[in-house]
């Protein structure tokens, strides 16, 4: 069976109010060096607003919709719809799919970033998806650590240590051997690890 995240619905907000609008605000996406990003935005009456109010586009109505917080919103909509979604493939056993969707749901969170000055402390999440980059890599042929080096923008040493840490915490299973590439996410049950190596 075939599923599919609600791209449309993720990205249409009413504003100001969340449920009378009298506007409607749709986020326009595009797949930018691998990632999805917002590319633009249109404000509109909204159709059932109150006809008898004269709904005018202003300079300032304008520069009041809140654009970065509505594209937070849209990437955490979208996100979770696919987590959802992955949720349905692995229980028929489609992991290949529900991969994809997992990596989609991913790519939609914001990049870390190195910057000077004292390391940045990383939580689970990322680890988590240090782990899904590098497997959707290895998975496909590719070297893996290349892979988060250029995911995230970061020296090949960074991604390294990075992939070393996702093992360390268990988001990422061993190395078949030392110094050669595998692993397997933490998200993959140990029932079906056989199936995808």
């Amino acid at each position: 069976m075939e599923y599919r995240t609600t791209s449309s619905d993720a990205s249409v907000f009413l504003w100001p109010d969340e449920a009378a609008g009298p506007w409607q605000v749709r986020l326009s996406w595009r797949e930018v060096a691998g990632r999805p990003e917002c590319v633009g935005f249109a404000v509109e009456e909204w159709e059932l607003a109150d006809p008898a109010e004269p709904h005018i586009v202003t300079r300032q109505m304008v520069r009041a919709v809140p654009v970065g917080t509505l594209i937070e919103e849209a990437r955490r909509r979208e996100a979770g719809a696919a987590e959802i979604v992955a949720g349905l493939y692995i229980e028929e056993g489609e992991h290949g799919e529900a991969f994809d969707q997992l990596a989609y749901a991913e790519r939609l969170r914001p990049r870390a970033q190195e910057s000077g000055g004292r390391p940045r402390m990383y939580g689970r999440e990322h680890y988590r998806e240090v782990a899904n980059v590098y497997f959707q890599a290895w998975r496909n042929g590719e070297p893996p650590t290349k892979a988060v080096q250029e995911f995230f923008g970061v020296s090949y040493s960074t991604a390294a240590r990075w992939v070393r840490e996702a093992r360390k915490r268990d988001e990422l299973s061993k190395a078949p051997e030392a110094g050669v590439p595998g692993g397997l996410p933490r998200w993959i049950e140990p029932d079906t690890k056989e199936e995808v190596s």
